[in-house]
């Protein structure tokens, strides 16, 4: 070991120095900074206390290897004995470091007996084996017995990373594995140099050039802290991902029973000819659809809040748009005693370029929120417009008569499942949730819901939309042909399709009798399976116009059916359509499907409407038979 004498004494003194005083710092700001308290960093923190206590007994080193006369020998002994026994347990603590990062702070703690092992060999040995003292003209330096041993356990454990290293290559992360490779250079550099030179006084400085390079990297406070983040934030993605999952689950069991409720009591409305029944079936609707809304708003809160809830632009027919507002309003309105009135600017060209979808659940919130809080009076819903170039600038305004809303409590609005006034309206249902999702889309579209409202008098809830324009043909007299439309509940049928031939697959039989009964006034051929395997079978002996599949079905699923119906050979169906029928209907289910290769796809609560609309589309123009009156009236 070296020690250099009077010419370099003072120098290789002050660098020494100078090592100690940035060691002290880097301790200061490592351990003042907040950290997890892990092994790693348990073997860093000590790594730097050996670190400051080997300087110490290397600059005393110094001075006794060079003043043999005047020191004792003991002295001269003791303080060599405890600067090689430092540098011998340095060494061992940059192995386990070295392997916390590698195997990880676990495996690292059950091992540390063993691998301290040959630690104690070499401080065993540092007692019993003779320290040489070379005098040179340039300085003397310590050599000898006790020197080699301090090589050669340096060399064990260097042989012990370098093993490690090439064993576990590819398992190690990038930066740590980089940063083992330096310091496991740097200390070999160090060693082989000094080995070559003793005179030179380099050892410890290498011992902090490995601390620092640690401390700059992987032990840095603000490196730690992005891994810290970089964990939550998986953690928080992977949170995200199964509560998208469960949602997805979720909304398919209870979608389900919900399907069934709804379903039958629409056949109850078109079949029953007693009005108290028809009643209470009316009731069981409104409810049957309250609750659908609640699930509904879960669910786009979920989503929007994960951040992935997206706008899908489509061209679509601004009047039919309407006309499914006021249609699914109109009725709540008048059950109420409400008068709902309708202003639409005639001119507004009728077919556009957005996400109508996100459009109409946004009017369809504020305006159930205006009935809901309305207790006499009126609801007004008030769409103009103007074009400018290829666009039309849209203005909405929801105005009601109702209870308004305080000026403190505006901006209560638009937090998740807040209510105003909960007191006051305990009674009227609801999660809180509308206003917060018609925000969040809006801001989805590049637009800001704005409130005026007057405490007792009433609100405005209004807001402005750009759409594309595809065709500028203006809607026309949309009020007229909304107020006279049906007040009461009415079915029509105005086709029939005798020779079609459809095929229910589904594993729930409830869904399956819901969904044939819906048709029959279709009067086609409907067969059902309850499984993939069953319909797999059934194509072999059935040739079959429209397949609405069913998703979520034990031993094979509706997109493994799929797969296997586009594949299998002797297929007499294999160029229907193939429509996904599901309660899965989490923002996104329609893309995921389609992609996956069905032909549409059709969200349980089935909406009797859009599924015989559907047919309708993808049924062969010949099998349709037009039918000039079969309809069942309702009453409220």
């Amino acid at each position: 070991m070296p020690r250099t004498g009077d010419d370099g004494g003072e120098l290789m003194f002050k660098l020494q120095l100078g090592c100690m005083i940035f060691l002290l710092f880097m301790a200061a700001v490592y351990f003042t900074a907040k950290r997890k308290k892990s092994y790693s960093h348990i073997l860093f923190s000590v790594s730097l206390g050996i670190s400051m206590f080997n300087l110490v007994f290397d600059v005393a080193t110094v001075y006794t290897v060079n003043h043999l006369c005047t020191v004792s020998v003991w002295v001269n002994r003791i303080c060599h004995i405890l600067f090689l026994g430092s540098m011998i347990a340095e060494i061992f603590v940059c192995y386990l470091y070295s392997a916390s990062l590698i195997y990880g702070d676990d495996a690292v703690r059950r091992k540390r007996r063993y691998m301290a092992a040959p630690v104690c060999g070499a401080w065993i040995g540092l007692f019993l084996l003779p320290i040489d003292y070379v005098e040179t003209p340039q300085g003397n330096y310590s050599w000898g017995p006790a020197a080699f041993l301090v090589y050669g356990c340096t060399a064990f454990y260097m042989v012990c990373i370098l093993a490690v290293l090439i064993w576990h290559w590819h398992e190690i992360d990038r930066k740590k594995r980089r940063m083992v490779m330096i310091a496991f250079g740097v200390q070999a550099a160090v060693m082989l140099y000094q080995g070559l030179h003793p005179a030179a006084l380099i050892t410890s400085g290498g011992i902090t050039l490995i601390n620092l390079a640690f401390f700059l990297t992987v032990e840095s406070p603000d490196v730690l802290l992005m891994e810290r983040l970089k964990a939550e934030k998986e953690r928080a993605d992977e949170a995200n991902e199964a509560k998208s999952r469960f949602l997805s689950n979720m909304s398919h069991e209870v979608r389900t029973p919900i399907n069934t409720v709804l379903g039958l009591d629409t056949m109850i409305l078109r079949e029953s000819k007693d009005d108290t029944i028809k009643k209470y079936a009316m009731n069981i609707q409104s409810a049957g659809q309250s609750l659908l809304s609640i699930i509904n708003d879960l669910l786009d809160f979920s989503k929007i809040e994960s951040g992935k809830m997206e706008l899908i632009c489509v061209d679509y027919d601004l009047s039919s748009m309407i006309s499914d507002v006021t249609n699914m309003i109109s009725n709540k309105a008048e059950r109420k005693g409400l008068k709902f009135i309708v202003n639409i600017d005639c001119n507004m060209p009728f077919q556009l370029i957005g996400d109508d979808v996100r459009i109409r659940q946004v009017l369809i919130n504020l305006l159930t929120n205006a009935v809901k809080y309305t207790h006499k009076g009126s609801v007004t819903l008030t769409i103009t417009g103007h074009v400018v170039e290829d666009e039309l600038h849209m203005f909405f305004s929801v105005k009601d008569t109702g209870i308004g809303i305080k000026a403190e409590d505006i901006q209560k609005l638009t937090s998740e499942f807040v209510r105003i006034e909960e007191k006051r309206n305990r009674n009227i249902e609801g999660t809180g949730l509308g206003i917060n999702i018609v925000t969040q889309l809006l801001k989805l579209m590049n637009s800001e819901l704005q409130v005026e409202s007057e405490y007792g008098v009433g609100s405005d809830f209004y807001f402005e939309l750009v759409q594309k324009i595809v065709d500028p043909e203006p809607i026309g007299d949309l009020e007229t042909r909304i107020r006279q439309q049906a007040t009461e509940y009415s079915y029509e049928v105005s086709y029939v399709i005798p020779e079609a031939k459809l095929l229910v697959v589904d594993d729930n039989a409830m869904n399956r009798m819901v969904f044939m009964n819906l048709l029959k006034n279709l009067k086609c051929e409907i067969h059902e399976a309850d499984s993939g395997r069953k319909c797999l079978e059934l194509v072999k002996n059935y040739k079959y116009d429209i397949i609405f599949m069913d998703h979520m079905m034990p031993e094979m699923d509706g997109i493994e059916t799929l797969h296997a119906l586009q594949e299998m050979p002797g297929n007499l169906s294999k160029d229907c359509k193939v429509i996904c029928l599901t309660a899965n209907a989490v923002s996104g289910a329609k893309q995921k499907y389609l992609s996956k290769g069905f032909d549409d796809f059709l969200s349980k609560p089935v909406v009797p409407d859009k599924l015989e609309k559907m047919i309708f589309h993808y049924v062969p123009d010949q099998m349709i038979q037009e039918v000039e009156s079969d309809i069942v009236e309702i009453a409220n």
